[in-house]
């Protein structure tokens, strides 16, 4: 029986070797038009628990703060945002204010290559400080950065496009995703961005029960 293995320090799985078992997720067919990738586990929550404990068994959950290498926050400690961009020669880095706070956190630590330079639906995570409530933020912001392409020139007339934001959410304790704090329905024209401007959505609080 054919089996699967790590290949990469990362955890890339491999289909070469052999093993008389064989672990794996049941596959699950997925449109992605509109969605991304993740949304396999936003309806499949269980999926977060075995992230994290997989993390912890590896010793990559930093403190919060302290960025380290390939390592991460616990993921509670993280807002996920979920939206529809289109890069031209540009890339995404999406940032957070708290109510009364003059400081914006962003997804990308301030590195240029944790951006966003892909098209279509993405999710990124922005660490905030452990304990942070949702009716504790104030605004997402949206910068368009510049990325060095393959060619290795950089571009200054980079644009960024973001056509939709579906949502943003915390994970709860048993690492589930709470209640959606914003949802923007994709509109008849996308917000166009420059290199190095940033545009804002205010948030208005979870959902009233």
């Amino acid at each position: 029986m054919a089996g699967w293995g790590r290949s990469t320090d990362n955890n890339m799985i491999s289909d070469e070797g052999r093993s008389p078992v064989r672990y794996q997720i049941a596959p699950l067919l997925v449109h992605l038009a509109n969605h991304s990738r993740e949304q396999v586990m936003d309806e499949q929550p269980v999926s977060y628990r075995v992230m994290a404990r997989q993390l912890r068994r590896e010793r990559k959950v930093w403190p919060f703060g302290r960025a380290a290498d390939e390592d991460v926050s616990d993921p509670r400690n993280c807002l996920y945002v979920h939206a529809k961009v289109a890069n031209r020669d540009s890339g995404l880095a999406m940032l957070v204010r708290g109510r009364g706070e003059n400081r914006w956190r962003s997804s990308d630590l301030g590195r240029m290559d944790y951006a966003l330079s892909r098209n279509g639906w993405v999710r990124t995570a922005i660490e905030l400080p452990p304990g942070t409530r949702p009716s504790e933020l104030a605004e997402i912001g949206f910068q368009c950065v510049v990325v060095r392409p393959e060619e290795g020139r950089w571009r200054l007339d980079g644009l960024r496009g973001l056509e939709a934001v579906s949502k943003a959410f915390f994970l709860g304790p048993d690492y589930a995703p709470d209640p959606t704090l914003r949802s923007l329905p994709a509109g008849s024209s996308p917000w166009l961005n420059p290199r190095g401007e940033m545009r804002r959505i205010e948030l208005a609080g979870p959902p009233q029960k």
